[in-house]
């Protein structure tokens, strides 16, 4: 089982490393693809880190909420033994969930292009959207608190409302 820092050492230095390593394997599926696929991919690079950073600083801003109603369990007979693994396993993935979820407007975004979604489809389902947005957001978020899972239905929401405007200005 790693130690603490090791874990610790390995996050930070993938995110460290995400620019490098997104351009990598940019560098190593580009030649694969037509220019035409070249100029439609290229512009979401940048935009798929900066959802994904997006994604971590909302997780750092629920944190001290998921964290405080996970406290709120203890009394005198049950006091919390946080460790620093549990911790940052908790944290970890609570980075990597919500990074995560933000790039849902890239992938509508791609099913649209391909020809699977379109704006008007998006458009016709957004009760089925928000409800399965309420689901997904309280199942994935750790903790039970009501303040994570409402920042991240509202962000998901928000993505979902611009990515059927994204996809109308595209044509489809």
């Amino acid at each position: 089982m790693a130690r603490v820092k090791d874990k610790i050492a390995i996050v930070v230095g993938i995110i460290l490393a995400m620019p490098l390593i997104l351009y990598q394997v940019w560098a190593f599926v580009a030649p694969g693809l037509t220019v035409a696929e070249r100029r439609m991919v290229r512009p979401w690079l940048p935009l798929a880190f900066a959802f994904f950073a997006v994604g971590t600083v909302i997780a750092y801003v629920i944190l001290p909420f998921a964290a405080g109603f996970l406290m709120g369990f203890s009394t005198d007979d049950l006091q919390p033994l946080i460790t620093a693994g549990a911790y940052f396993d908790f944290v970890t993935t609570m980075f990597l969930a919500f990074g995560l979820i933000m790039e849902f407007p890239i992938l509508l975004y791609g099913l649209s292009r391909v020809g699977i979604v379109t704006s008007k489809r998006l458009v016709g389902a957004r009760r089925m959207a928000i409800l399965g947005i309420a689901i997904f957001a309280t199942a994935i978020t750790p903790g039970g608190d009501l303040v994570s899972p409402f920042v991240l239905g509202i962000t998901m929401y928000l993505l979902f409302e611009g990515t059927i405007i994204a996809i109308r200005r595209s044509g489809k």
